[in-house]
């Protein structure tokens, strides 16, 4: 169940901190058309889907399996299921009826990332540590330098991705070979150690361990799978277009595509250093980055994932940038979700090296089946 809920949910075992999928110029397609025994949310389009889901699963704190059995997501099997379509029915007329469709009472609102919403404010309950903890936190936060002043007129938004591109060196990357170990805080089983090989720009083989089982996941273009022990599960189309976009951001440019134009909107300050933040704004997701002033290279990506259910926020940080063979990486990415903070610590990093054509071949049968 375990290892279905990792791979089906349309994530990299890699990658906890979910980046937005960019919107597509073909015509859309919904659930309602393309999925079996959707009944409400027949109207959000499929690429949208993987998202909607992630929103409930990190508001209400658990995995698909609460309402999903196994791989048959159209099954009846669970109560929860209806229980769920009933409380998305109930937010919708919410919204309709008092923000004019707007969303603004979402399954985050009463469950706050716990199964069984809060009827009563909790007693207090810091322990000394915690309260040492805020009152440095607030302490830090009044000593806090001002944010420098703008003496200049900020740098264009182009200039400034320009200038990433040129400090990373990274236009002559054609394959990438990664190690990496993983650790976590918050719920779910994370893999604890992972080898990824990458042919750019669609093309990843992962071999991860997950509670001492192996597993492979593959994304070949427009088709992906992963094998785990006994079988071989294939990923919905749905879920590979955030999968495959994903794969750009192990590459050495961090930031894929914008859906609407970026702009500088101006510069703060982090640790000590001064960073130009560049937004972009558009119909699917509000997007952040941080870049240093000094190095041109990329420290953050923050912002908020839209969905028809509501927004939920990401947040990745690059640390420990290194020269390996001209091109700058971070071999320490911090990803932030809703639900845990997952650290990748990279071992080795090795660019345009050889990679077996038969890490991207989909087995015909797996050992145990």
């Amino acid at each position: 169940m375990q290892i279905e809920r990792i791979v089906l949910a349309g994530a990299l075992l890699f990658l906890a901190g979910r980046a937005p999928a960019q919107p597509a110029a073909e015509n859309v397609k919904t659930a309602g058309d393309t999925m079996k025994n959707v009944r409400v949310l027949t109207d959000v389009p499929v690429k949208q889907w993987d998202d909607t889901m992630w929103f409930m699963s990190t508001s209400l704190g658990v995995t698909c399996e609460h309402c999903h059995v196994g791989q048959t997501y159209e099954s009846e099997d669970r109560k929860a299921k209806q229980t769920a379509r009933s409380m998305i029915q109930m937010t919708r007329e919410l919204n309709a009826k008092n923000f004019s469709g707007r969303v603004r009472v979402t399954c985050y609102t009463c469950h706050e990332g716990s199964l069984q919403p809060k009827a009563a404010s909790a007693l207090w309950n810091k322990t000394p540590e915690e309260i040492a903890a805020m009152r440095k936190a607030q302490q830090e936060k009044q000593a806090a330098p001002p944010a420098p002043k703008q003496t200049e007129p900020l740098p264009d938004a182009e200039q400034v991705m320009a200038n990433y591109r040129k400090a990373v060196a990274g236009d002559g990357v054609k394959t990438i070979h990664l190690k990496a170990t993983v650790a976590t805080a918050g719920r779910g089983q994370i893999a604890q150690a992972v080898e990824i090989d990458i042919e750019l720009p669609d093309r990843l083989a992962q071999r991860a361990t997950v509670g001492g089982a192996e597993i492979v996941q593959v994304i070949d273009r427009d088709r992906g799978w992963a094998v785990a022990p006994g079988r071989i599960i294939d990923m919905p189309p749905a879920n590979l277009e955030n999968a495959r976009k994903q794969v750009a951001t192990l590459g050495p440019l961090k930031v894929p595509e914008a859906e609407a134009p970026r702009k500088t909107i101006g510069l703060e300050t982090i640790g000590g250093r001064t960073f130009v933040v560049v937004e972009s704004l558009g119909a699917r997701h509000l997007e952040r980055l941080y870049f240093d002033m000094q190095t041109g290279l990329l420290y953050k990506r923050a912002g908020d994932t839209h969905t028809p259910l509501g927004d939920y926020p990401y947040e990745n940080v690059y640390e420990d940038y290194r020269d390996i063979d001209g091109v700058k990486v971070p071999f320490r990415t911090i990803s932030r979700s809703t639900n845990d903070s997952t650290s990748y610590t990279f071992s080795e990093i090795r660019f345009n090296q050889p990679i077996d054509p038969a890490r991207f071949e989909r087995p015909r049968t797996v050992a145990g089946k």
